[in-house]
């Protein structure tokens, strides 16, 4: 194998880690994902913070994922899916899957219009979420502690299973929570699996307030 093949493999097993660390996040921050890349990075646990920023760079630049502030904080967002990695991260395969995503071969301020919309209306999309789960499990009852935590692990539960379909999701809200199979059903037709998802993690996270 010439040297240039080397370099070239060891960036696409970069590149996976760097994937795999968003977990099933869409929009993540700098900071997490650069901490979870050197728990699972082996060899490359040794990178330093600046050496992980030119990373991400150079993986934006290739269109696999986007900067974008989030919440007022520096964070990324995955534009490839993870059960999709087979692909090795090949371009074209990448930019067929992304649909209506815009690359980087387009102008950058379109995705920052589009992440910026979708950061917006998923904020709106936790708050009304977090109101319809503290009335219909909590009886509406204030947010204490014990309360939030109960709410937080239900939205955390309902992410990992809408990471692996909408069905799964479903299955759980009805097994664990039958009051929310409604609203959920109802976001889900109205919003897409994007939106929710980012919804559910600014919930899980702690962003979310009611």
């Amino acid at each position: 194998m010439s040297d240039e093949m080397r370099l070239e493999e060891k960036e696409k097993n970069i590149d996976t880690s760097v994937i795999y660390s968003f977990g099933s996040a869409i929009i993540e921050f700098e900071d997490v994902i650069f901490q979870k890349f050197l728990v699972m990075s082996g060899v490359n646990s040794i990178t330093t913070k600046e050496q992980f920023g030119r990373i991400l760079s150079r993986m934006h630049s290739k269109g696999y994922i986007a900067p974008l502030e989030f919440l007022g904080r520096k964070a990324w967002r995955r534009l490839v899916v993870e059960d999709r990695l087979e692909d090795r991260l090949d371009p074209i395969s990448v930019q067929k899957r992304s649909g209506d995503i815009t690359m980087p071969s387009k102008p950058e301020k379109l995705q920052r219009e589009r992440d910026e919309r979708l950061v917006s209306e998923s904020r709106l999309i936790a708050e009304d979420l977090l109101k319809t789960m503290r009335g219909k499990l909590l009886g509406g009852r204030d947010l204490d502690a014990k309360a939030r935590q109960v709410l937080v692990r239900h939205a955390a539960e309902m992410r990992k299973a809408l990471t692996d379909s909408r069905e799964e999701l479903l299955n759980y809200v009805r097994s664990n929570t039958p009051s929310m199979s409604e609203p959920m059903q109802r976001i889900l037709n109205s919003k897409g699996e994007d939106v929710l998802l980012l919804s559910l993690r600014l919930i899980e996270t702690g962003y979310a307030s009611s």
